[in-house]
């Protein structure tokens, strides 16, 4: 690769409120050694049509090596960015293409083959030092590049995000860190110095507030402790949320976190039916351990209870159940329950699994930014690309008989209690912005058939 080629930085989110760490730190790594680039990101395009905005995009490329970068650690965005990419990934020919995706190291198999495409397992910054920058190894970004990069391009005032352990010692059969480290759960060698990093970025960029993940974070109040010793120190002030198991909080490590900057703590709920719970590998009472979190919860932060539904052997009347007690929580102030719907990632599911469209069709939408539309046309165009590309596992949802009638039980819901709809945000938006699709779904009989008029 001749280091003289100019670099095209492709951004292929934008439409959530989160700071693009990974490209802002590639631009400083840039920067740092005097390359010329190009910025692209199709979000921020004039066309109200997103896939009018990401072909024009992508043809306004002339560079010779294309970097693609995403939001953040996120396994929703990067998977749903990357199928907008596959799909017109022919407008970038006779270009080096090089896709970083650590966040989506669980996957085996890729969505399309093209020889000038690159996908790397590894940090974006540090695929830009391998293959550009010869001459310094280092990826290591100081704080007031990252400011000045931030200030630069527009990024004031946006969540800054970071991960502590990206892997889990817990098994649970649905989770996204589980899946990609088995379970290991290793401690990242100076997890808490990257954090304090991100703390400080976050207090010069008027970021409303820092977030970010270790599932192994509560497992013990030592760890809790010295994390908040280094939060206090120089002064720091930020707000902090983070997320924790509901079996792993208690009242002194709850106590610790809401003195020192913590005011939103994110739970897995997932379902209260406990046979669902068990047959999930989850580990807990969901009732009970709430109640025992309700018993010394202070509201002094806000606690986002995540549930989700459409397991493989969840029968109609247990999802009712589940939004009903959803339904009951959200009558508590300061408790914010919300609802997903089970996608499989894991190809070893697929056999047992029947592919369920309308929940990749609701997925897909989820993925635009907010100022762009998605037509129905493009979205049959995405599924079908999908379809023929096993490497996307999203649209299997359950084998499940019962699958429709969950679906239909929860729009039903939603129809009669429009404000419960902003617990579950993908459908919402299906549900506003293709409303026709509410009686085509109603009238079928069958996954199948809904299917075959979406395919």
């Amino acid at each position: 690769m001749s280091s003289s080629n100019n670099i095209a930085l492709l951004f292929m989110d934008g439409h959530h409120a989160m700071t693009p760490m990974a490209l802002v730190e590639t631009i400083a790594l840039l920067e740092r050694h005097g390359r010329k680039f190009t910025l692209y990101e199709p979000a921020r395009a004039k066309e109200s049509d997103w896939q009018e905005a990401l072909t024009k995009t992508l043809l306004r490329i002339h560079e010779d090596i294309v970097l693609v970068a995403f939001s953040s650690e996120n396994h929703f965005y990067a998977v749903g960015s990357l199928i907008f990419l596959s799909q017109h990934i022919d407008l970038l020919q006779n270009k080096q293409v090089h896709v970083c995706l650590p966040a989506l190291a669980l996957f085996q198999r890729v969505p399309f083959h093209r020889e000038n495409v690159i996908f790397h397992k590894r940090l974006l910054n540090e695929v830009v030092s391998d293959l550009l920058i010869k001459t310094d190894t280092s990826t290591s970004i100081d704080v007031s590049s990252m400011v000045a990069v931030i200030k630069k391009y527009g990024y004031v005032g946006k969540i800054v995000s970071g991960a502590l352990n990206a892997d889990c010692r817990y098994r649970c059969s649905f989770c996204f860190s589980r899946n990609s480290a088995g379970g290991r759960g290793p401690n990242s060698v100076n997890r808490l110095d990257r954090i304090m990093q991100l703390i400080d970025v976050a207090q010069h960029t008027k970021a409303p507030f820092f977030k970010f993940t270790d599932p192994n974070f509560t497992d013990d109040s030592t760890g809790v402790a010295q994390f908040i010793e280094r939060y206090k120190n120089k002064g720091r002030t930020v707000l902090w949320h983070c997320s924790a198991r509901l079996d792993l909080l208690n009242e002194e490590i709850y106590g610790q976190m809401t003195d020192n900057g913590c005011d939103y703590i994110l739970c897995g709920a997932e379902h209260v039916v406990r046979r669902i719970s068990d047959s999930l590998y989850k580990g807990q009472d969901t009732i009970k351990q709430l109640s025992k979190l309700l018993s010394y919860w202070n509201q002094r932060s806000t606690i986002s209870l995540s549930f989700m539904t459409g397991f493989k052997n969840e029968e109609p009347h247990e999802s009712l159940e589940n939004l009903d007690f959803i339904k009951r929580l959200r009558k508590i102030s300061g408790l914010h329950p919300y609802l997903g719907y089970y996608i499989l990632f894991r190809e070893e599911q697929r056999g047992d699994c029947e592919s369920n469209y309308l929940i990749g069709l609701i997925y897909l939408l989820y993925m635009v930014p907010y100022e762009k539309k998605l037509s129905l046309t493009y979205a049959r165009a995405l599924l079908k690309h999908s379809r023929e590309n096993p490497f996307f596992d999203f649209y299997h949802c359950t084998a499940n008989p019962q699958s429709l009638n969950i679906i239909k039980a929860i729009m039903q819901v939603f129809t009669e209690s429009p404000d419960f709809i902003s617990c579950m945000p993908e459908m919402k938006r299906f549900m506003t912005e293709m409303p026709e699709w509410t009686t085509t779904i109603r009238q079928s009989k069958s996954i199948s058939e809904i299917n075959q008029i979406l395919i």
